[in-house]
């Protein structure tokens, strides 16, 4: 073992030396419940809630009311490319979810392909706005992000 892990062993040993640790006393606002999770997702366990919010059963959203929208990258996200890592290996996936059919990808007024289907795209720096698009040509989401450091002049899909 190497690094602070030694240093806090010797640390959490001293400070124990003649008593174990104890959780803290929880606090009157907090209740545990019970809690299962539909179709089996995750094991059923006991949770804790402030008073008044507790629930019984952990459902998914319906995927019939879900809205479409970019889930990566995220709006105001800055990308830094590693001017040590070779440009080729250097990409940035678009992910929409969930993924619905017709939808396609548009960066910066220009089609790069389908959304149900990985686009990899080749970082240029700058500001950069993504929009997704429903089969119609309507807007569905857009996000703004940055991409920071020294790229040659690449663009495009891949």
């Amino acid at each position: 073992m190497t690094g602070a892990a030694p240093v806090w062993m010797e640390l959490v040993d001293f400070l124990h030396r003649h008593a174990a640790s104890a959780a803290p006393p929880k606090p009157e606002s907090v209740v545990p419940r019970r809690v299962e999770f539909e179709n089996g997702i995750e094991a059923a366990r006991e949770e804790f809630f402030v008073a008044g919010t507790q629930v019984n059963l952990i459902a998914t959203k319906p995927a019939a009311t879900a809205r479409a929208g970019i889930a990566y990258p995220g709006n105001g996200t800055i990308i830094a490319v590693d001017p040590d890592m070779p440009a080729a290996v250097q990409r940035v996936r678009f992910l929409a979810a969930p993924r619905v059919a017709g939808q396609r990808w548009q960066l910066d007024g220009e089609v790069l392909g389908m959304a149900d289907e990985p686009v990899f795209w080749s970082p240029r720096p700058g500001y950069h706005d993504l929009i997704l698009v429903d089969s119609g040509g309507v807007q569905v989401d857009r996000v703004r992000f940055e991409v920071r450091g020294a790229c040659s002049d690449r663009a495009g899909r891949n």
